[in-house]
């Protein structure tokens, strides 16, 4: 390595020499940091050399200083040793080579390092709601002080409603990550090109040093970064094998609605500095690279805000009308938890059939049992499927209050099917079936069933995969992405396989 190569980032020079990597700060006040008096230089190297030892001990060697011709010190700059360029992660995750051991390796690094950290003593005050709420804001609103020259207006305002939401509904599962010590002081800037996968291990540089509030947080939301970059790398795959070896390795368990919020945020501060360095540099080639950069981050922030809402599915209809094997294939389908009123009615009244199981205070009572499981569900960040008939308009006000004070997406479906189909299908459920409505339970609840114009009318005649194509078109009406085809979530509590 003789070349020699100088780059710029937003904050910082870095000079790259023979077998050494010469870095000093801009003079700068970006607003998040300032750098403009020789003192403050000085400390960022230091706490910078301090700071990334914890993960490349033998790469960062000290303070160095530049003097001028008088003999002051001019500039504080950052001695390291030199690593070859094609060991970079982000190289190396494009080449199409197979890294999944070197992933693991780094993986377990980084859950063995979180792991050391002592859980932080203000957590709630670093990562918990109110916190989440700030950061956003922040980055937000710096994203919509570039639009509309940079970056979409109405791309920026719809990240924001959708964060309002998640934020708004998800305080249990917030605080739940606090009291479990998830909160830690983790590395704050994990990117692709500053992981080194090296035959004797891996080194990972540059951590965020500036401001210690914004590089302790939750271990995911560390990790994140890495999982953001390496998809914006065209690197998915290699992104997921990185996430389940450290969830392996950490013992991290969370929904993947959380996972979302946090590579959205990522994505989110990397749009921001990529519009700062747009508007920072003279080069009209690099201004237009920033800007796609900006633009392309932003979108992948909407992505993940879409897949990571939280939905409230309500799948209803009359006996035998296929709304069970349907609620168990959309669970499946979009990653929910499964909830049915039958279990539970089951569990609250036994299995005793009479008279009085369907009488109006028992059915009252089991659909409050259902939407008290559903509540504590969605705010832990779990997408619910509500399994129940959904024949009275004061459930469905209930289930339609829960979805808005939980900041959850609400769709509602509801199954038909012919008498004569559903009468044959009552008649051929096996001994303990989960519901106990018969055909005469059908025929009166026929006469009851009040009218449901807010939902969509699914026909479960047809095959059960035409069924749930309709089904999945509803749930994820374009406006709201894609639906998420993935298996439920392992260990969901209170999961329904389907």
């Amino acid at each position: 390595m003789t070349d020699t190569r100088v780059i710029e980032t937003h904050s910082a020079v870095v000079l790259l020499s023979g077998d050494r990597v010469l870095k000093w700060k801009k003079p700068l006040d970006l607003g998040f940091v300032d750098y403009r008096t020789l003192e403050a230089r000085e400390h960022a190297c230091r706490e910078e050399v301090r700071l990334n030892s914890r993960l490349a001990p033998d790469v960062y060697q000290g303070v160095g200083q530049l003097h001028g011709a008088d003999g002051d010190v001019e500039e504080h700059v950052v001695l390291m040793r030199r690593l070859p360029d094609d060991a970079r992660l982000s190289v190396r995750a494009q080449s199409g080579e197979d890294i999944d051991a070197q992933l693991h390796d780094l993986a377990r690094m980084l859950a063995d390092f979180h792991a050391q950290c002592e859980p932080a003593a203000d957590a709630d005050a670093i990562a918990g709601p109110k916190r989440l709420r700030e950061l956003w804001q922040i980055g937000l609103s710096a994203l919509a002080g570039h639009a509309p020259a940079i970056v979409d207006p109405e791309a920026v305002l719809h990240a924001q409603q959708l964060v309002t939401a998640y934020l708004d509904g998800r305080e249990p599962l917030l605080q739940q990550r606090v009291a479990t010590g998830r909160i830690r002081d983790g590395h704050g800037d994990l990117l692709a090109d500053d992981v080194f996968l090296l035959p004797d291990g891996p080194r990972v540089l540059d951590c965020l040093e500036f401001d210690e509030t914004l590089r302790h947080g939750d271990v995911l939301n560390d990790i994140s970064m890495l999982l953001a970059d390496l998809e914006r790398l065209g690197a998915p795959e290699e992104a997921g094998t990185f996430l389940r070896a450290y969830q392996l390795a950490g013992g991290e368990q969370h929904p993947p609605s959380l996972r979302h919020l946090y590579v959205a945020y990522r994505a989110q501060v990397r749009a921001k500095v990529a519009c700062v360095r747009a508007e920072q540099t003279s080069s009209t080639a690099v201004r237009e690279e920033q800007r796609q950069l900006a633009r392309q981050l932003l979108r992948q922030v909407v992505d993940h805000l879409e897949l990571g809402r939280v939905r409230l599915v309500l799948v209803g209809g009359l006996p035998g009308s296929g709304k069970s094997t349907l609620a168990a294939r959309v669970s499946g389908s979009i990653g929910a938890t499964m909830l049915s009123s039958d279990e539970v009615r089951r569990s609250a009244l036994g299995d005793q059939v009479d008279e009085n199981r369907y009488a109006a205070d028992q059915v009252d009572l089991v659909y409050e049992l259902v939407l008290a499981q559903a509540r504590t569900l969605l705010g832990l960040g779990h997408s619910v499927v509500l399994d129940a008939s959904w024949s009275q308009q004061s459930h469905r006000r209930a289930a339609r209050q829960l979805a808005s004070e939980t900041g959850s997406q609400l769709r509602e479906l509801r199954c038909t099917v012919d008498d004569a189909t559903a009468t044959a299908r009552i008649g051929a459920r096996p001994p303990h079936h989960a519901s106990d409505a018969t055909a005469a339970v059908r025929g009166w609840m026929t006469e009851r069933y009040a009218a449901w114009p807010e939902a969509t009318t699914i026909d479960c005649a047809v095959p059960v995969d035409d069924s749930l194509d309709a089904a999945l078109a509803a749930v994820s009406h374009p406006r709201d992405g894609g639906a998420e085809r993935a298996p439920p979530p392992s260990g969901t509590p209170g999961a329904t396989p389907p």
